[in-house]
């Protein structure tokens, strides 16, 4: 194996190994030529043994599920550690794997991995993962990574910006550490910020971005109020994780959507169909059942191209899911 073949190897691995065998890997990689035939062997072992390392790091990191149990863990353990109730609930209500029909997408598969509704803490949560259908020709971003600091302003602005405050005429792609750490990011770094082919696994690639706009009871129009997260894995998966609110499940939430609309008469007509909506929610769910819609964008992302393309110009697929009130995962 070539040092090139090995740096490519390391690139593909970089992130899934630890730092000082990446650096002891290209030590062994670029071992000079001029030494004995028995020091080659011996770098020869080196190197096919932490090849091995490499790779059963990968096969670690590989079987790790990124559902809801790992982001409370991992992304935003505040949750777990200072709201132990609400964590509970959530964990102790969370089903894996539930029924579940994606609309046809060519693009990428969308599979919510794990659902939990907790009313007693007004909670439904879930987690969904988006993978690639031909990894070979595409990359997988979340839209969220785009332009995480709001400093695009397009015309006018500086091409070579590397300041996080700078106004800058190019879109920036941000990567971020798995974990949600606080370990140092930078200009052109990984993790870090930069100029999207900078940032990007393989620039030769078409990247794809995708957003999720949200998810409401099938054949309704409930906006329930969220929260979202959303993280790309080892495998180049885009992983989402929602918190949606259900103030709505009580008949406490027609009287704030009344004085809502008191406040802001503009929001009349909106304030009613909510309540409605909610009416209808409620009533499927003493059907024994709550049949859901979540619904995501895709857009092919072209360096240059429109904001009216970017934001508006994608295609739109969605998950039918349905969650059983009630349900554990000792009873799915």
């Amino acid at each position: 194996m070539t040092e090139k073949e090995l740096r490519n190897r390391l690139n593909r691995l970089t992130g899934e190994i630890p730092a000082e065998t990446h650096r002891a890997y290209l030590s062994a990689a670029s071992s000079g030529k001029e030494k004995t035939v028995m020091n080659k062997k011996i770098s020869v072992g080196l190197i096919l043994a932490l090849i091995l390392a490499a790779l059963t790091a990968t096969g670690f990191a590989a079987g790790i599920v990124y559902n809801q149990e790992w982001w409370y863990s991992n992304r935003n353990s505040f949750v777990k550690h200072n709201q132990p109730d609400t964590y509970e609930a959530i964990m102790r209500h969370r089903v894996e794997n539930p029924e579940q029909k994606q609309s046809e997408d060519a693009l990428v598969n969308v599979a919510i991995q794990d659902v939990s509704w907790a009313p007693e803490a007004e909670k439904l949560t879930i987690s969904f993962k988006a993978s690639l259908k031909d990894p070979a020709h595409y990359e997988l971003h979340s839209q969220w990574a785009l332009d995480t600091d709001g400093a695009y302003v397009g015309e006018g602005g500086s091409t070579t910006a590397i300041d996080d405050g700078e106004e800058r005429a190019v879109h920036w792609l941000w990567r971020d550490q798995l974990g949600g750490g606080s370990e140092e990011r930078g200009y052109g770094l990984i993790p870090g910020w930069g100029p999207v082919a900078d940032m990007m696994d393989d620039p030769g690639k078409q990247l794809l971005l995708i957003d999720c706009k949200g998810i409401h009871p099938q054949g309704g129009e409930l906006a329930m109020s969220n929260t979202m997260d959303s993280f790309r894995t080892p495998e180049g998966d885009v992983v989402f994780v929602m918190e949606c609110d259900l103030d709505w499940l009580n008949e406490a939430y027609a009287q704030r959507m009344q004085a809502y609309a008191g406040a802001y008469p503009d929001m009349k007509d909106y304030a009613e169909q909510q309540i409605a909506a909610a009416q209808a929610a409620r009533a499927l769910i003493r059907d024994g059942g709550l049949p859901c819609v979540l619904t995501y964008t895709v857009v092919r992302y072209m360096e240059g191209m429109a904001d009216t393309d970017l934001y508006t110009g994608s295609a739109d697929g969605q998950v039918e899911f349905l969650i059983r009130p009630g349900a554990s995962q000792t009873e799915k």
